[in-house]
């Protein structure tokens, strides 16, 4: 099958989707392991020192050039990673590091030495901006590589597809709580006059982030929308408005003679979600009410009524826009609650979110549990950090947890798999975990009996 260029390749609706992966020489293994993974969520299994970390840790190493030669260091020979549309890459240890084989004919080869290059960064290199771009989980802008021996090269397509395919985050149990081990995104600043003091570890920095998202993500619609929506309901209203004669022209009803139903049912829908947005704190309160619309259906006709539908629509199209960041805080706080005891999270607008005991009394999420600040940070990291379509990595997430905590776990990734488009493989030994997910696991002792 010739596959496509990087120029013409076309992102499907959900991301880059794994089904299989192989290995060869795993752990000097003679047999050969094949992985058949499910597109939102695979479990993987196997004793201690099965080689389950290893595998974590080759295909994290597939994402971008500065890690390909890290491959070399594995204790395994070649593993080929296969996408649902049949696009292929096999890395192989060479004499000198790492041999990457694809192309249309899946021979065409790339070796990634693993000497030491002998050119010095230029922060304005093209080099310099793609591996910052990989770093940020960013597409990179250049079409450029180096060879091993740091000559300039165009990169050839097949490469280049794999770079723009794999997006890959590795997670491995406590890294999230050290401050240096998570990026919340430097591009969001705080608001004037807020006050961010130096936080103790990586889950103080949660509230904070999230509350200059909501605020961000607000701003646009609460600056002009509500009090825009309302005028022009109110003045197309009077504009309307008979002086004399019937409200109602028998012509216009005969259209639509449902017409003040969905107008009412529209309406309650922009209620609904407004309140929803409200109780989040993602809108103010005081953009909650429409009750103050002059619509007098004794007076008004259905002139006004069709002018009022499609205002109606129209602000419903602009709360959708803020429906995706309700989704996220919802599911955050839900993840969260659902697992602590005594506790609570609660959002808040001013302070992004409070955990609060049931003395009603408020604690720093540092003073939490290692446990609960690794299920805060890991949430957090998925739900607004990890960018869409990534393939998610968790290497024993049992670790530090309490097993009532493990509970629906794989449940969770699942549902945060449909809302962020992404693809888990979760290596664990937790019988909890695996309960009722006998159709996802793939055990590496049976496979390779």
């Amino acid at each position: 099958m010739e596959m496509e260029t990087a120029e013409n390749l076309e992102e499907p609706e959900h991301g880059w989707r794994l089904v299989e992966v192989r290995f060869d020489g795993l752990l000097g293994n003679e047999k050969q392991l094949v992985l058949n993974l499910d597109p939102d969520g695979t479990i993987l299994t196997g004793q201690n020192g099965s080689g389950k970390s290893t595998i974590l840790r080759a295909i994290d190493c597939a994402q971008a050039e500065e890690t390909w030669r890290e491959f070399a260091e594995l204790p395994l020979d070649a593993m080929a990673l296969k996408f649902e549309d049949g696009f292929e890459v096999r890395f192989e240890r060479g004499a000198k590091g790492v041999v990457l084989k694809g192309g249309v004919s899946g021979t065409e080869t790339w070796e990634a030495s693993t000497a030491p290059r002998d050119f010095e960064f230029n922060p304005e290199s093209q080099l310099a901006a793609y591996f910052a771009a990989v770093t940020r989980h960013q597409r990179p802008p250049a079409k450029w590589m180096f060879s091993p021996d740091g000559d300039k090269t165009e990169r050839l397509p097949w490469l280049s597809q794999l770079v723009e395919r794999l997006n890959v985050k590795l997670v491995r149990a406590g890294r999230l709580e050290r401050l240096e081990s998570v990026d919340l995104s430097a591009d969001l600043e705080a608001s004037p006059g807020s006050s961010l003091s130096t936080p103790k570890s990586a889950v103080d920095l949660i509230p904070t982030n999230l509350r200059e998202r909501i605020k961000t993500a607000s701003a646009s619609y609460t600056r002009t929308t509500p009090q825009l929506f309302k005028d022009l309901r109110n003045s197309v209203i009077e504009e309307l408005r008979p002086t004399q004669g019937p409200a109602t022209d028998p012509d216009t009803a005969a259209k639509e003679p449902n017409l003040e139903q969905s107008v009412q049912k529209l309406r309650d829908e922009v209620v609904s979600k407004s309140k929803s947005l409200a109780e989040l704190g993602i809108l103010e309160a005081a953009h909650t009410s429409i009750n103050e619309d002059v619509y007098d259906p004794g007076k008004d006709g259905d002139d006004a009524l069709v002018v009022l539908k499609a205002i109606y629509e129209a602000e419903l199209s602009a709360l959708e826009k803020l429906e995706d960041l309700r989704l996220r805080v919802t599911q955050f706080r839900q993840f969260a609650n659902e697992r602590f005891s005594g506790k609570e999270v609660v959002i808040d607008r001013e302070e992004g979110f409070k955990v609060v005991l049931p003395s009603g009394e408020d604690i720093r999420p540092s003073g939490l549990s290692s446990g609960e600040q690794h299920l805060l940070v890991l949430a957090y990291d998925l739900l607004f950090v990890t960018p869409s379509g990534s393939l998610v990595l968790i290497d024993e997430p049992e670790l530090s947890l309490h097993v009532a905590w493990l509970r629906n776990l794989f449940t969770a990734f699942l549902d945060i798999s449909d809302q962020r488009d992404l693809q888990f493989i979760i290596a664990t030994h937790s019988p909890t975990i695996l309960s009722g997910y006998g159709d996802r696991i793939q055990s590496i002792d049976e496979l390779l009996t």
